[in-house]
């Protein structure tokens, strides 16, 4: 899928979750917001994340794959995100866990190091 396509559906899926948010009270951070569509576009990230609108107003994205692995993103605003690493070993049957807070271009970071960075490219 192209990034434009991609960003087209978030886009949608955004207006969505602000207006589902405003019904049960959660008003959407737009700093948060900033930060998804910067973090997505900086790599560029073409596999389509779930998004989900979480109760302290700030975006949550997850993108998975088949073999177990995925990145969890909680954007924060401020350029400020936290994220979840989980990557399957190859040698054994344990799950790798990273975890922690960072700036975008640091997560982005862990993303490389780790090896996960296919995962978010379609």
């Amino acid at each position: 899928m192209k990034l434009q396509a991609v960003i087209d559906a978030y886009q949608d899926r955004i207006k969505t979750l602000r207006c589902d948010g405003e019904i049960d009270g959660i008003t959407l951070n737009a700093s948060s917001e900033e930060d998804f569509y910067l973090f997505v576009k900086s790599a560029p990230y073409t596999r389509r994340a779930s998004l989900v609108l979480i109760d302290n107003g700030n975006l949550r994205a997850v993108w998975r794959n088949d073999d177990g692995s995925h990145v969890g993103v909680q954007f924060r605003g401020e350029q400020s995100a936290s994220y979840v690493i989980f990557k399957p070993r190859s040698s054994t049957p344990d799950v790798s866990r990273v975890s922690g807070t960072d700036t975008l271009e640091g997560v982005n970071g862990q993303i490389h190091a780790l090896g996960v960075d296919t995962l978010l490219n379609a």
